[in-house]
């Protein structure tokens, strides 16, 4: 199944990267750990700290069921396979945006497409990540309700896709 996020594209160092939104719901489905992903438990290490499942419970999913105003940064992930596509929009073709022509937006805004056969992972933000899978699942007694629409709100993503490059080379970049 395709996959399509409204993306910006930008770029720091030898990274090429995106920053998508993604709803709660997909963020669930889609977003792994390390260690579910790679069975090499050394990567877990080496890219993630442990799970604090005591501060995820007490504190975070409370404080997503709980608050209104609530708020998390960006979670960045690591998308492994699924045939990377970004589709740039050209926004200064529109008469209304001709006061951006020179100004470099053209091609910063698309879409970011994966064929369904990629992988995400969480390289920062798995506490948030963890709180969010825990809070919809709501199998565990004694946690609070999923508040309403919290499937359909929505969380910015920091996407970074593999280069063509080797799978060790890939690795390191990524620690």
């Amino acid at each position: 199944m395709l996959n399509l996020y409204p993306a910006l594209t930008a770029s720091m160092g030898s990274w090429k990267y995106y920053i998508v939104k993604m709803a709660m719901k997909d963020i669930v489905k889609e977003v792994g750990f390390a260690s579910e992903v790679y069975k090499d438990k050394t990567l877990d290490d080496a890219i993630q700290r442990s799970l604090n499942e005591s501060r995820v419970k007490k504190e975070i999913v409370e404080y997503l069921a709980r608050r209104d105003d609530r708020f998390f940064s960006s979670i960045v992930v690591a998308a492994l396979g699924g045939n990377p596509k970004f589709y740039p929009v050209t926004i200064t073709d529109d008469p209304q945006f001709a006061l951006f022509k020179d100004q470099g937006f053209d091609d910063s805004f698309g879409v970011l497409s994966f064929d369904g056969d990629q992988k995400y992972f969480a390289l920062d933000g798995q506490h948030r990540l963890k709180s969010i899978q825990t809070l919809v699942d709501g199998s565990e007694e004694g946690l609070p309700e999923v508040p309403q629409g919290f499937l359909q709100e929505e969380i910015s993503v920091i996407m970074l896709v593999r280069k063509d490059e080797n799978e060790v080379s890939f690795l390191k970049s990524y620690r």
